[in-house]
């Protein structure tokens, strides 16, 4: 069938990679820790980390969003990884302050 993707996938977490490569994997840019991850629907959902151990879940254009158990501890376990990044990151900042004192 030309211009169709034919995938044969096994489960949720292939089609979830083959849809995005990065996905649930925490991305760092311009210094800001943010996520996409897909929920039951596979709708893709843009989560943001802002060092207060919380994830902020972009959900305009959706009526709603359905998140499975899985989807609970990826988010667990990236909000994790963000308060670890900011947590090296401010301490660096920090050092480099007494630093120049």
């Amino acid at each position: 069938m030309a211009g169709e993707l034919e995938l044969n996938i096994d489960n949720n977490n292939d089609i979830e990679k083959a849809l995005n490569p990065n996905v649930n994997i925490l991305q760092i840019r311009n210094e800001i820790a943010s996520a996409e991850i897909f929920d039951a629907e596979l709708d893709p959902i843009e989560c943001s980390f802002n060092y207060d151990a919380c994830v902020q879940i972009n959900t305009d254009g959706y009526s709603h969003i359905t998140l499975t158990l899985e989807n609970l501890e990826t988010l667990k376990k990236l909000i994790i990884q963000a308060e670890n990044y900011y947590d090296k990151k401010y301490d660096k900042k920090s050092k480099n302050k007494e630093k120049l004192k």
